[in-house]
């Protein structure tokens, strides 16, 4: 997918998040939940597959995303400043590791209601909820 489609297509796709209500903090409704989504911005019509899994313990198990899907987490912090998610993508032979949501990094600082992930030809990045277009601050490029 060329460039100057990207940046149209995340934001269609951060305002369905926002209109299906996937995006809320309401302290009526209990504790804040942060949205992670990841999505693939590539040009390939192949999937990625995905395994996320908690620093408690907790694993999410395997998950193929075809293009045009999405995978979420929705994480509501158990233990204040201690949440952390690890996930591995791999994708067309290629594979990286990283942590997709640690609540030191995250919260009060990049992505309070929607952490947002794309899987790319170069790696896998991550956008502040704040930033406009592919403006990504976190890169982790394929290490196999």
């Amino acid at each position: 997918m060329s460039q100057k489609y990207a940046s149209p297509i995340i934001l269609v796709f951060l305002l369905m998040l926002w209109n299906q209500g996937t995006i809320f903090a309401d302290a009526q409704r209990g504790p804040l939940v942060t949205s992670v989504r990841v999505i693939p911005i590539y040009g390939a019509d192949v999937g990625f597959n995905i395994h996320c899994k908690s620093s408690s313990g907790v694993d999410l198990g395997d998950h193929l995303i075809v293009k045009g899907g999405t995978y979420g987490i929705d994480i509501t912090p158990s233990q204040p400043g201690k949440t952390i998610y690890l996930c591995s993508v791999q994708w067309q032979g290629r594979g990286v590791a990283f942590v997709i949501y640690s609540e030191d990094r995250d919260y009060n600082n990049r992505c309070n209601n929607l952490c947002l992930w794309a899987v790319r030809e170069d790696g896998v990045v991550g956008q502040r909820e704040d930033a406009h277009g592919l403006d990504f601050d976190l890169h982790f490029p394929w290490t196999q």
